[in-house]
């Protein structure tokens, strides 16, 4: 270790640990990374392919069957995916949108109140159920936007 010359034997040592650490973290954040990319593409492919046919409320009712809580929080966002690859292939229908929420970067509480009371309608209280249907949230407004 000459490039750390000038430094005592457990300077040295600590840093050695340091880089260890570093390395190991990173390597986890890149396993997580993958895991999570893999993951939310493959059920957004599967959502594409289920809501070909499909009505966006046949969409929300087979994400919700699908979703199974979890701990994760990175893998319920990945599953909420499914969701919104469905709702982009489904059939529009006239009254799916009525009454979700507008969507407010500065002031996200009304449609986060929005995805609880539905979930808790659902009989779901986790994070999963609300990014299934913070999707749908999404899909809203994003057909809001091409009117």
């Amino acid at each position: 270790m000459k490039f750390f010359g000038g430094l005592s034997k457990s300077a040295k040592r600590y840093l050695l640990l340091s880089l260890i650490f570093l390395f190991l973290v990173g390597g986890s954040f890149v396993f997580v990374g993958a895991r999570f990319f893999i993951t939310a593409t493959r059920n957004q492919i599967e959502g594409v392919k289920y809501g070909e046919g499909k009505t966006e409320q046949n969409c929300v009712d087979e994400g919700l069957r699908r979703h199974v809580p979890s701990i994760d929080p990175t893998m319920q966002v990945a599953r909420a995916g499914f969701v919104a690859g469905c709702l982009i292939s489904s059939k529009p229908t006239e009254k799916f949108c009525k009454d979700v929420p507008a969507v407010n970067i500065l002031d996200q509480s009304p449609i986060i109140g929005w995805a609880q009371t539905r979930c808790s309608e659902e009989g779901f209280s986790d994070g999963g159920c609300h990014q299934i249907f913070l999707q749908v949230t999404n899909y809203c407004e994003m057909l809001k936007k091409e009117d």
